[in-house]
């Protein structure tokens, strides 16, 4: 009774804000966002205030209780008690969010109460209405002065870098992999992509934030006995790395690395790879569409965890023939090349017997390419000409 009460009186003072002026409607409008009023008095009077703000006309007492009453007479001293409660206007965004955070607690609740009931539940689905249960807060328009000590924020703790595991790569890349990059590592079939991920993914992993990776073309066992080829099984057992390898739907592995990160920060995410992702969308969206949605959903997980995020693709078949491939044969989407902040194709020359690392785009950096030579049996590449001598990576 107490938090139903409290309910009643957060949604009066919302209501009470909105009809002061449009403006004041339109600025609540805005801190709700899509947050419902579910009492059942404000559930009744709120579409009466929407559809007079509709009309573009400013809030009138007199015939506000005259719409409110068409609509339903017993709202008539709910409109009376509204103009005439007290409330602030710098407590607007605090009200709304309070609003949000009761919604979230009560539909947790029912969730909860829901899978109980579940006897064959799908826990990718539950995972994903988890997550969307998670109060977001509304989009917020900056000042020149907010973007500039944003700037300097950033200068002051600029992104951090993890290592590729090969020097030459790393200094094509300015030190390594940042924070908050989408990273696309193109190739084709058998030309070492998933070799590549798994590699960045052990050099980068530390044990304060271990690397997840996202298998969807192997399984975590075999994962484990390729890296054992090259460390042994007693080191692979010591390595910072997590696995998941039990869904390809892409909103439930969302959903878990979120959850995951708020258990252990994570230093990296690898996805292996995106053409296997399902993705949900509309029955008449193409596969571009859904990749494109993918491709995105990786950016705004790099950018929302403050991690690298490193996506496999595949490439056009078309690639091998030409025996140079471009960003243009990055299969199904030019939304990879447009999102992604690095592009590292794998160029392999059969007439030559040579490979390259070719780093294609690089937002705010160098481009370039860096001859590898691909270690099948230890599952690892190595650079033809090391930059260096007597460094090692630490998990070698």
């Amino acid at each position: 009774m107490t938090v139903y009460l409290q309910r009643i009186e957060i949604e009066r003072a919302l209501l009470s804000a909105a009809v002061v002026s449009l403006a004041s409607y339109h600025e609540v409008l805005h801190y709700l966002q899509g947050t419902t009023l579910r009492s059942p008095e404000s559930r009744s009077l709120w579409p009466v205030i929407e559809a007079h703000a509709k009309t573009g006309r400013e809030f009138d007492f007199v015939e506000l209780v005259g719409e409110a009453i068409i609509k339903d007479p017993a709202l008539r001293q709910e409109v009376v008690d509204i103009f005439h409660m007290k409330w602030e206007a710098a407590h607007i965004p605090y009200y709304a969010d309070k609003l949000r955070q009761m919604n979230a607690a009560e539909d947790l609740r029912a969730l909860g109460e829901e899978l109980r009931r579940d006897d064959a539940p799908d826990i990718d689905e539950y995972l994903t209405r988890l997550d969307n249960l998670r109060p977001n807060s509304p989009d917020e328009i900056c000042t020149a002065a907010e973007a500039v000590a944003a700037l300097r924020e950033a200068r002051a703790n600029p992104a951090a870098s993890h290592t590729t595991g090969l020097e030459g790569l790393d200094r094509t890349l300015r030190g390594g992999c940042k924070d908050g990059q989408l990273i696309v590592i193109g190739g084709r079939p058998g030309t070492g992509k998933s070799v590549l991920m798994l590699q960045m993914a052990v050099a980068a992993a530390t044990a304060e934030a271990p690397a997840l990776v996202v298998s969807l073309e192997m399984p975590r066992q075999e994962l484990a006995g390729r890296l054992a080829a090259r460390m042994g099984e007693e080191r692979v057992m010591g390595l910072p790395l997590q696995f998941l390898d039990t869904t390809s739907n892409l909103d439930a592995i969302a959903t878990l690395v979120k959850l995951q990160h708020r258990r252990q920060p994570l230093g990296m995410l690898v996805v292996d790879y995106l053409q296997l992702l399902e993705i949900r969308g509309n029955r008449n969206d193409s596969r571009q569409d859904k990749i494109a949605a993918a491709s995105r959903t990786l950016k705004r997980l790099a950018l929302d965890l403050r991690i690298p995020v490193v996506a496999g693709s595949q490439l056009n078949r078309d690639s091998e023939k030409r025996g140079k491939p471009t960003m243009a044969d990055l299969r199904e989407s030019g939304a990879i090349e447009q999102d992604a902040d690095v592009v590292i194709l794998i160029a392999v020359d059969k007439d030559a017997e040579t490979t390259d690392l070719d780093v294609c785009k690089h937002r705010g950096g160098a481009t370039g390419k860096v001859s590898v030579e691909l270690d099948g049996p230890r599952f690892q590449f190595r650079e033809q000409e090391p930059a260096w001598l007597g460094v090692e990576n630490k998990w070698q």
